[in-house]
């Protein structure tokens, strides 16, 4: 383990290769997974770490850490009596021409024994010649073929340069050693020192060094190098440093022994640095100054020994965070004794002022008004200064809120009974009055409604117009030429219809002068109003209109209908109202006028009531007799209403055109619609 320094504190942390396991640390096997060792083939775990070796047959790389292939065949390290042939991680032996390959794998015999030469190990039969070969070991003798001489298998140095190479007792092989605190790899030849915690020959002895205390263990005689702190010939005694002849610490201080090391203490309200003893910082005190302290640090000093806090004027508590009201205790500014002078409270202080609603004029307090500017109120709307103070008040369609100053919206739609007489919108200090459809607003009362009749027409004023820009409604030409059309519109109107309410403009274009108008009727004053519609529409194309003193012939369009000399009454009332189901535009005889008109159909219950009182038989005949009667009634009164629809259409005030035969309609049954004597007739006689 060692121990490792942090502010205000220390911990101890296992070394590299060691796990903590409880209160103490472990080493940790990293062969057991690939995921914790680089090594290529062959791990070899000690305590706090490991090393990498490699397979027979192969060499370790300590440049890139790899296991790279054993020639045995170059180097001598094969057992191969004749040839060799290397492999990955192998060899394989086989035997000049002439002898074979015994069992072993290694030996060769002779194939074909020699008749005539004479050898002193083996003699063979090559490609039809006689010829010696010598066992591994020997070779054959240079000045004489038939003997074999000794083979030095060490003169090439086979083994690495840190090994030594020693012949086999035999002569037919070697053996490579190395020196203490070195082993042989598993290649056979080359040295690798020993691992940690093993020394001597052959790495065969264990340290006994203590693994925690101890800087290293030589490999080559086992001797423990302690680390700083600790002693003994396994490094398991502690050095008390603070017994040793020269303190460590300074006067000042107090020297404590700890495993492998010492710590100098400063007295509470110091801590360690540098050998020396500093002052704790601003915000902590205690021992080692380890403490935070907990006062305001805006409003008092901490204690450096006892983390107490000292409180400034005008603060008291624990941590001196309370302001003490001095405005409670005697003061100046009661002392001075002045109307409307009082005391005001502040962070850690007071200060003496007018009271509120007051301002300071030389030596005395006079009334602040307030509404003098709108930074001294918090009124929403309207302020009303009053002595030592103000009062808050709020616009029509408000109402002043609970707090005195905001101004809060009326929902005047709310009240009961309602302020309007169909529909209510409530807006921001106010309401709009709107109506239900078939209704408008009354021009002298917004709040009432009132059923009207709507005339939407197209008239044509033969106004050179040409210099006038009429795209922009909000333009200067548009709202010049609006201001003297719309008076002569309401003029004509206002003296030929009873109940008139106004008449807008919606829309004027050129082509001479071409004015879309809408001109409203109060149904309630006037029930007959599209009847009198009709008539107004027709005087105004008869007399024109009058504009800014200048008189003009005009053209009238109601809907898709060009009023003229000849158009149908019934076509124009149609444009503006059409008339409901079971009504047709029927022309009065005296004023002329047209209106829409009912047709009741007459009630033929009574064969039903008779056939029920009389008996089933009878009331079967009756039926059937009344009902001939009924339909023979009913083409009775049909052709009297194409009679009487002859003689209107024959009076001299209208005439048909094609225009007004195009236009009728033929409603369902007998009952016709805005219709001609021609339309009656073909209903009646298809």
């Amino acid at each position: 383990e060692t121990c490792v320094n942090t502010p205000g504190s220390v911990f101890c942390q296992c070394l590299p290769g060691y796990t903590r396991t409880g209160s103490s640390c472990q080493d940790i096997d990293e062969c057991t997974s690939v995921n914790t060792n680089n090594c290529d083939q062959v791990c070899e775990n000690y305590q706090g770490g490991y090393s990498c070796s490699c397979n027979v047959g192969y060499q370790f790389n300590t440049v890139n850490k790899t296991c790279q292939d054993i020639n045995e065949c170059t180097l001598q390290l094969d057992g191969c009596e004749q040839i060799c042939e290397n492999s990955n991680g192998g060899y394989r032996c086989s035997c000049y021409e002439g002898l074979k390959l015994l069992s072993d794998g290694v030996s060769c015999i002779v194939a074909s024994e020699c008749v005539t030469k004479t050898c002193e190990d083996k003699c063979a039969i090559v490609q039809g010649q006689e010829k010696c070969f010598c066992s591994k070991g020997k070779k054959v003798d240079s000045s004489d073929d038939s003997r074999c001489e000794d083979e030095d298998m060490c003169a090439n140095n086979p083994c690495s340069n840190s090994s030594g190479c020693e012949e086999t007792v035999n002569g037919t092989s070697f053996i490579c050693t190395c020196p203490d605190g070195q082993k042989l790899a598993a290649d056979g030849f080359t040295c690798v020192d020993c691992t940690e915690g093993t020394f001597g020959v052959g790495c065969s002895q264990r340290c006994v060094c203590d693994s925690a205390s101890t800087q290293s263990c030589s490999k080559i005689n086992g001797t423990c190098t302690c680390k700083t702190g600790w002693t003994s010939s396994d490094c398991s005694i502690d050095v008390d440093e603070c017994m040793a002849s020269s303190n460590p610490c300074s006067s000042s201080q107090k020297c404590d022994n700890t495993p492998g090391s010492y710590i100098c203490k400063c007295s509470p309200g110091y801590y360690f640095i540098n050998n020396n003893c500093q002052e704790c910082a601003s915000g902590t005190y205690g021992t080692g100054c380890i403490n935070q302290c907990t006062c305001d640090s805006t409003h008092s000093t901490c204690d450096k020994v006892s983390g107490r806090c000292n409180c400034s004027n005008g603060w008291n508590g624990t941590n001196c965070d309370t302001d003490v009201n001095e405005c409670l205790q005697d003061n100046n500014c009661t002392a001075a004794q002045r109307q409307h002078w009082i005391c005001f409270n502040t962070p850690g202080n007071y200060t003496c002022d007018c009271d509120s609603g007051y301002v300071l004029d030389t030596a005395s307090c006079v009334d602040l008004d307030e509404c003098a500017a709108d930074y001294s109120n918090e009124c929403d709307q309207n302020c009303t200064n009053t002595i030592g103070g103000y009062r808050c008040s709020c616009n029509q369609g408000y109402q002043l809120g609970s707090d005195g100053h905001k101004c809060d919206d009326i929902n005047e739609c709310s009240k009961s009974p309602g302020v309007c007489q169909q529909l209510c919108s409530n807006n921001d200090g106010g309401y709009h009055c709107s109506c239900r459809d078939g209704y408008e607003i009354q021009v002298d009362d917004n709040s009432l409604c009132y059923e009207a009749v709507g005339m939407n027409i197209e008239i044509t004023i033969p106004m050179n117009v040409n210099n006038k820009n009429l795209r922009e409604q909000m333009g200067k030409d548009y709202l010049e030429l609006k201001q003297i059309v719309i008076p002569a519109l309401r003029y004509i109107f206002s003296i030929h219809l009873l109940g008139f309410i106004d008449c807008k403009v919606t829309q004027m274009r050129k082509g001479s002068l071409i004015v879309d108008a809408t001109a409203s009727i109060d149904r309630n004053i006037n029930p007959i109003a599209p009847s009198d519609m009709v008539e107004a529409i027709i005087l105004l194309f008869e007399n024109g209109l009058t504009i800014n003193g200048t008189h003009y012939n005009v053209d009238v369009k109601v809907g898709n209908v060009f009023v003229n000399h000849t158009t149908d009454k019934c076509l124009i009332l149609n444009a503006i109202e059409p008339c409901k189901d079971e009504q047709h535009c029927v022309k009065d005889s005296t004023t002329g006028k047209v209106s829409c008109k009912g047709q009741p159909e007459d009630s033929v219950n009574v064969p039903l009531a008779v056939g029920l009182g009389v008996g089933l038989p009878l009331g079967i005949a009756l039926i059937v007799a009344l009902s001939a009667a009924y339909f023979y009634k009913q083409k009775l009164k049909a052709e009297k209403r194409v009679h009487h629809r002859e003689d209107q259409y024959n009076e001299n005030d209208r005439t048909s055109t094609p225009e007004t035969m195009s236009n009728l309609t033929l409603g369902e049954g007998d009952t016709l619609k805005t219709s001609g004597k021609m339309a009656d007739k073909l209903s009646l006689y298809p």
